[in-house]
């Protein structure tokens, strides 16, 4: 039932009518051919494949149409989430979803099945309180992507001409950790000690 629900939300969201083909959810310059696409919408075998269709700014749109559904759970979305996490981390506070509302969804999610045996292994050998930082502004210091390295939070600090915050979190509470930029993905109300660095 799940897979049926994808589908006919990627559907509605192919019907939107708007007249540029760049900001269609789903259509593209190289294929406008709306019974195509349904037919790759139909060829889908799971969530996360009707994802990879719809276009990277408009993933979140399509997870919050999910929830509408009475069949698609906190569970769903969180996997969805994670699996598509590259794309949307930094659109994740938007007129979709809350703050709040993101981090339940990958509280809830398997985000194990998404981290590669090598990802999973590092964050098995970390201590059990790890310190952590982050480069950002006052105000969105209480996120959910945090690092293990403190130069790479200096850069994004030095980009946004933010700060660099250090802050700790026991393991068991870490929902993730991820190669790129030594991520840790964290639930931020469990931060410990958290201060300028």
């Amino acid at each position: 039932m799940k897979l049926t629900v994808g589908k006919m939300v990627a559907k509605q969201m192919l019907n939107a009518k708007l007249t540029v083909v760049e900001e269609h959810p789903v259509l593209t310059a190289e294929c406008t051919d709306y019974y195509a696409w349904t037919h790759k919408i139909e060829a889908c075998q799971s969530l996360e494949e009707i994802t990879d269709l719809i276009k990277p700014k408009y993933k979140l749109k399509y997870m919050q149409l999910l929830m509408e559904s009475e069949y698609i759970m906190h569970k769903d979305v969180g996997n969805l989430i994670i699996y598509c996490w590259d794309y949307i981390s930094t659109l994740a506070y938007n007129l979709y979803f809350t703050k709040e509302m993101f981090l339940r969804f990958i509280v809830n999610s398997d985000s194990q099945n998404f981290m590669t045996p090598s990802d999973m292994e590092i964050l098995r050998q970390l201590p059990d309180e790890i310190v952590v930082y982050r480069g950002a502004t006052n105000g969105s210091k209480m996120g959910m992507c945090w690092t293990l390295d403190r130069e790479i939070a200096e850069k994004y600090a030095e980009k946004y001409s933010a700060n660099v915050y250090q802050a700790s979190i026991r393991k068991h509470y870490v929902i993730a950790y991820m190669e790129q930029d030594k991520t840790i993905i964290l639930p931020y109300r469990r931060l410990e000690n958290l201060h300028l660095a």
